[in-house]
């Protein structure tokens, strides 16, 4: 895996530290070499990438093991947040020199990701870039915090999801912004990158998002945009595409993008994918799950 990664010119990756596989019981032990199913062992797979020369993107999120399917308050948990935090950098980042950008949760604008793993109001999303940033320069100064990826969502808002730049907006106003240093973006297209998809009152083209998110900058504050997740998946659902046209929508995408001024780092989603072989492979990729490689493999590098 590494040697395609290496191969296909990847010079970023991002490596997902799920709180729950590593830390079990509230001021319990974190494991961070598996549990010994051969999965979740973050020593070995980042090690292995930096020695390759990769340079990897840490990406913390989501509530924890004790409170899986309950409702607790982020009160009754946003300390222990703060502690896996703190561990997570001091060990890959101040003493192993491995990591020096963390991503703080992943796409808390979504409610499977927002609203059901806990975070019930915006400003719940607000204080975990608040108390994630005090806890990993805590560890390491040198740290660099990025706002986990808002993804686009397709018509309407409904429920406890909202529109990224939106909710970006109100992240904002609750005090958010000088949280982070970079600004993680998922926009994703159903159709090519120059056209236009259907977001909540209006059709908009990634162009055009971009411009949305100007403003926002201009607002703000000027931070760099990270765009840490884009892809079209190959696949036979109603949203898939033939992996060819997978490939030159990836190419497209990154050109287009990286063409904007703010955004400084663009990543396909996925390097790889797993899934139980007689499905049909539901998500953007550019390795198959046998180590065989996609058309896009060919258009790959993560800038």
């Amino acid at each position: 895996m590494i040697g395609l990664m290496q191969e296909a010119g990847v010079q970023w990756q991002r490596e997902e530290i799920f709180w729950d596989r590593v830390q079990k019981e509230p001021g319990g032990p974190m494991i961070w070499t598996g549990d010994g199913s051969g999965f979740y062992d973050y020593d070995r797979a980042i090690g292995a990438q930096v020695a390759a020369g990769i340079n990897v993107l840490g990406l913390l999120d989501y509530n924890p093991y004790w409170f899986k399917g309950k409702n607790p308050h982020p009160d009754e948990w946003i300390e222990d947040w703060g502690n896996f935090v703190y561990a997570a950098v001091s060990r890959y980042g101040r003493e192993r020199g491995w990591i020096s950008h963390w991503e703080l949760w992943n796409e808390p604008n979504l409610a499977a990701s927002g609203y059901e793993s806990g975070l019930y109001e915006i400003k719940d999303f607000v204080r975990i870039l608040q108390v994630g940033r005090a806890a990993a320069q805590a560890a390491d100064p040198n740290a660099r915090i990025v706002l986990g990826g808002l993804a686009t969502i397709q018509g309407e808002a409904s429920g406890f999801t909202y529109d990224h730049l939106d909710y970006l907006n109100r992240v904002a106003q609750a005090g958010g912004w000088d949280a982070v240093d970079i600004i993680g973006l998922h926009p994703y297209h159903l159709g090519p990158p120059e056209g236009a998809s259907q977001r909540p009152g209006r059709a908009t083209t990634m162009t055009e998002e971009l411009a949305r998110m100007d403003d926002l900058l201009w607002q703000y504050g000027p931070k760099p945009i990270w765009i840490t997740e884009l892809g079209w998946a190959s696949s036979q659902s109603f949203h898939g595409v033939d992996e060819m046209t997978q490939a030159w929508q990836l190419v497209r995408a990154y050109m287009l993008t990286l063409s904007h001024p703010a955004v400084e780092k663009c990543s396909g989603m996925t390097c790889a994918m797993t899934s139980i072989p007689v499905h049909p492979i539901t998500r953007p990729c550019i390795i198959r799950m046998k180590w065989s490689c996609t058309s896009a493999y060919c258009g790959a590098p993560t800038h």
